[in-house]
This record gives C-alpha cells, structure tokens and sequence, in this order.
C-alpha cells in the first residue's frame, strides 16, 4: 500500500476555482443600476509604505483619458471602460480571455492620508496611485510650574 500525502489546501483551492466558475457562469457581469453594468474588475495591489500608501492597478490596452479617479470623502474610486476591438466579417475567434466593458473599483482610504495631494501614472498598462499620508501628530509637551 502507497502512502500518499493529503494537502488540505488543494481541495480547498479547487473547490474556490469550481464555486467561482459556477458564479460566473450565472452572474457575468455585476450590476450598479439602470444602464450600469460593470463587465469586469482590474487586479490591484495596495502597500503601504512609511510616507504613503500605494496603489497599482493592471489596466492594459487603455489610454489614459480613458481613466478616471475620484476621491471623496475617503473613498477612491477609478472607473474606465475597455473598447471591444473590431472584429472582420470572416474572422472567428476561437480563444477570449481578454476582458472588455465597463470597470469601476473603490477603496476606502484610512484617515491619515491628504487627499489634496493624490497623484496617478499611468504608464504601459499599469496605472499607479500614490496617496501621500498626513504627519503623525507629534506628542505637545507641556510644562507644569510647582508652586
């Protein structure tokens, strides 16, 4: 008898890849409202580093006038939309995994950041956010006179 060894995780993972499969096949696309629907969402990372947060999103195949960022009241938001290519009247596609449409992603940022002061790149697909944060209040010493 051949011991093999059990990792719990690859059940795990295969199940999340089968349930979000299965969510996808009935949920395509998520809904915002009348005429709003958001086709698909950018990755993201988020780091924070010691003066600011920082923000990286994959947006290929956009310009960057296609983009937009809003900041309110500590929200973040970027929205855009990727055009569908043109398609030849012979032509037939047999692989697609190029996302396309409407995308829109919101971030609440912590309250120690200057929202005057955000600033975006976007640059070979890749669109950066840099959120600067405010100076940490510095301890006010007070002196006590004895009397």
């Amino acid at each position: 008898m051949k011991l093999v060894r059990w990792y719990p995780s690859t059940g795990l993972n295969r199940f999340e890849s089968e349930m979000e499969g299965m969510f996808n096949g009935f949920f395509p696309s998520v809904f915002r409202g009348p005429g709003e629907e958001i086709s698909w969402m950018p990755k993201v990372n988020v780091k924070e580093l010691d003066d600011r947060f920082e923000l990286t999103a994959e947006i290929p195949g956009m310009e960057k006038e296609e983009l937009s960022i809003e900041v309110q009241e500590n929200l973040m938001t970027i929205r855009g939309e990727k055009k569908t290519e043109e398609k030849a009247e012979n032509e037939k596609m047999h692989i697609c995994e190029v996302s396309y449409g409407k995308f829109e992603r919101s971030f609440r940022l912590p309250e120690n950041t200057r929202l005057e002061d955000v600033d975006a790149e976007y640059k070979n697909g890749v669109l950066r956010v840099s959120i600067p944060k405010t100076e940490p209040a510095k301890p006010k010493e007070i002196k006590v006179k004895v009397k």
